[in-house]
This record gives C-alpha cells, sequence and structure tokens, in this order.
C-alpha cells in the first residue's frame, strides 16, 4: 500500500507561517495550502512565474501541509517518494534549463520541530518542455535525501514542490495544480500533455486525522465510583504505577483499544473488562500488578487478548470466557479461577508459563470444529502434578 496526497490549487494551511526546509535557495511567490488524500475538487490552475535570479539555486513555489498523523511512523532511507506534475514548461527557446525539486519532510503538529526529511530532490531531471506543448514531468519512487527518523502521533507531512534552475534566464516557467474530483489522475509518465490531477505519492501508508483519545493515569488513584470508563473507536486506558478503582462497572473498551496497567492495582469489584470486537490488536494486559476481578471473568469476543505478566488474576466466581481467535496468557503469574475454568470456543489458546494455575471447581472446557489448542501448564495446584504440554483436537 502507498498514500497519495492531492495539491488544490486553494485553501486555508493548518500552519501559516511555517518555514521552508533550509535547502531552499528562492522562496519568492510561496504559497502555503493544505494537502488531503481525498481531492477536494479545486479547478486545475495554471501557475506562471518568472525566475527572480539567475544563479543556479533551488526555488520553493508551494509548500503543501497535511492533516495530523493519527498513528506514529518509523521512517527509513527505503521509504519513496513519487509526483507528477502537469503543463510544466519554459519559453520556446529553453533559456530557463528548469526542473522539478521537492522536499517531503514531517514536523510536529504546531511546526516547532522537524522530525526528519522523507525525500529531498534538488538537481536535474528532466528538462521542463516548451510551453507551448507544456507536459508532465515526474520523480518516481526516489529514496534521495531521505533519513531515519521517527515522527509521532499529532506530526504533519509537509511537501514543497518547486524548481530547481541551472543558470536560467529571468523567463517565465509554468506548473498546473488543482484536483478536481471530475478528473482522473496523471499516470506516472512524463510528457503527458493531457489536463488531469497532479499528485504525490509515499511508499509509505499512513493515517491521518485525530489521534486516539487516550486517558493516561500515572503515578496516581483513578477512582471511579459508579460506571467504569467507555472508550470507543481507538482509545487507550492507560494505568501505570497507580491505583484504579472501578466500583461498580469494569470499563468498556470498543473496537480497536487497548487497556494497559503496569506496576498497578486494578480493581473491578463487580463487572469485568467487556473487549468487544474488530482487530487482533485489542488487547488487555495487565503487566507486574494485581487483577481483581470479584464477580466476573473477563469476557473476550472476538479476535482479543488477556495477557498477564509478573501479575497475579484472581477470578473469584466464573471463569474466563473467550470467544473467537482469543488468547489468555499467563506468564510468571498466579492464576486462580475460583469457581469455573476458562471456556474456550473456536481457535483459542491458553497459555500458562512459569506459572501455579487452579482450577477449583470444573475442568477445562475446550469447544472446537477444526484447529487444535495448546495448553502449557507449570504446575497444576489441586493435582499436584507436572502436566507439560498436551494438544487435543476437539
Amino acid at each position: 500500500m502507498a498514500t497519495r496526497l492531492y495539491l488544490p490549487a486553494s485553501g486555508s494551511p493548518p500552519l501559516a507561517a511555517l518555514a521552508v526546509n533550509a535547502n531552499w535557495e528562492l522562496t519568492n511567490g510561496l504559497l502555503r495550502l493544505p494537502c488531503f488524500t481525498a481531492k477536494q475538487n479545486t479547478a486545475l490552475a495554471t501557475d506562471p512565474r518568472t525566475w527572480p535570479s539567475t544563479t543556479t539555486q533551488q526555488w520553493c513555489w508551494r509548500q503543501y501541509q497535511s492533516d495530523v498523523l493519527a498513528e506514529a511512523y518509523n521512517w527509513t532511507t527505503a521509504d519513496t517518494v513519487s509526483m507528477v506534475i502537469g503543463k510544466c514548461g519554459e519559453p520556446s527557446a529553453l533559456t530557463a534549463d528548469t526542473h522539478l525539486a521537492y522536499v517531503v519532510r514531517v514536523v510536529s503538529g504546531d511546526g516547532s520541530v522537524i522530525r526528519g526529511v522523507i525525500g529531498l530532490y534538488h538537481a536535474t531531471s528532466t528538462e521542463f518542455p516548451n510551453v507551448a506543448s507544456a507536459a508532465t514531468r515526474i520523480h518516481n519512487a526516489r529514496v534521495n535525501g531521505a533519513t531515519n527518523f521517527s515522527s509521532q502521533v499529532g506530526d504533519r507531512i509537509i511537501i514543497e514542490v518547486g524548481l530547481h534552475g541551472v543558470t536560467p534566464a529571468a523567463v517565465q516557467v509554468q506548473m498546473r495544480f488543482g484536483d478536481p474530483t471530475a478528473t482522473g489522475d496523471f499516470a506516472l509518465t512524463a510528457g503527458l500533455t493531457t489536463d488531469l490531477d497532479p499528485w504525490v505519492q509515499l511508499s509509505r501508508t499512513v493515517t491521518f486525522g485525530t489521534p486516539p483519545a487516550v486517558l493516561v493515569v500515572q503515578d496516581a488513584a483513578l477512582a471511579l465510583a459508579a460506571e467504569g470508563p467507555a472508550l470507543v473507536q481507538h482509545n487507550i486506558l492507560v494505568v501505570a504505577d497507580a491505583l484504579s478503582a472501578l466500583a461498580a462497572d469494569g470499563p468498556a473498551l470498543t473496537q480497536h483499544n487497548a487497556l494497559l496497567v503496569a506496576d498497578a492495582l486494578l480493581a473491578l469489584l463487580a463487572e469485568t473488562p467487556t473487549l468487544t470486537p474488530h482487530d487482533p490488536a485489542i488487547q488487555l494486559v495487565v503487566q507486574d500488578a494485581v487483577l481483581a476481578l470479584g464477580a466476573e471473568a473477563p469476557e473476550l469476543t472476538q479476535h482479543n487478548i488477556l495477557i498477564m505478566t509478573d501479575a497475579l488474576l484472581a477470578l473469584a466466581a466464573d471463569g474466563a470466557v473467550l470467544t473467537q481467535h482469543n488468547i489468555l496468557a499467563v506468564a510468571d503469574a498466579l492464576l486462580a479461577l475460583a469457581a469455573d475454568s476458562p471456556a474456550l470456543a473456536q481457535h483459542h489458546v491458553l497459555v500458562v508459563q512459569d506459572a501455579l494455575i487452579g482450577l477449583t471447581a470444573e475442568a477445562l472446557h475446550l469447544v472446537t470444529e477444526e484447529e487444535s489448542y495448546y495448553l502449557l501448564f507449570g504446575r497444576n495446584i489441586n493435582q499436584g502434578i507436572f502436566v507439560g504440554m498436551e494438544a487435543g483436537v476437539g
């Protein structure tokens, strides 16, 4: 997958005064504009300008600014930049010796911090054609100028498009920008004389938009007297070095959520966490902690994971219920199921490593149609024997 960004002819940029990359030498007539992964239906418009200086130099015409990143990314020198700009042209005598140039980089959401450069090309490529036969100029999967760096949630991608001129004459040159929705995209081909939409494409797939809602409790006490937090769509509840007391209802996590408890006490007095489908990334993680579920065990539905590391999990009444592609993992821990054992249905894995597992009332119940279940126990504290590893089918 890749990320294609369109270059509208008008619009309000989120950062009205962001400086251009230091490698640009001219900014005469600089326009700052927003860019998007979806077309904004601005009309195609030719931008003609006259070279203000005749020395070899880089001239930034347009700075396009993205929405904020919804995720963090590790960029590398293998990430590529491609682009196609239409109606590029210079005078008939070809005296401008002008070439398409760019910088693509990442800055913090407010522009105060430069994270790194995804790509930079300030050199000769294919000279602009005669303006009478203005045509596309491209860059195809270039890695020039790329650096290794990390971007954060809330950062922005900045695309700067301009020219590299080799001792150009003080003559007029042109490019064409816009993103009408009724018009198709240019192919990544130089020399096209049609009138289609220009674009810039990154080889990495990135997600834009409001960052995930995060509730973080660190070195603190979180007391919810009646109901637990309800986190809906791309949310995270983090409790670190803290006491989280949910007096009545447990947290309800819906769609792509994570509940993380590290070096903490999480006490759910009545109801347990409810994790609702959509992605294997939905996790309930308890590390170096005590998770006490006073009445009901966790109920994990569709592609969920419950992980306990170096922790005590006490399920006082019911065993964990795992439905469809779920994992209950306990490492270096005590898992005590006081009444019912875990019920694993359809492609589940229960892993207990370097731990005590006590199933006091009922035996482990596995239900399957096709797949095998793998169980790893350290010692069964009820029977006083070493079980080892067993595998069975239905």
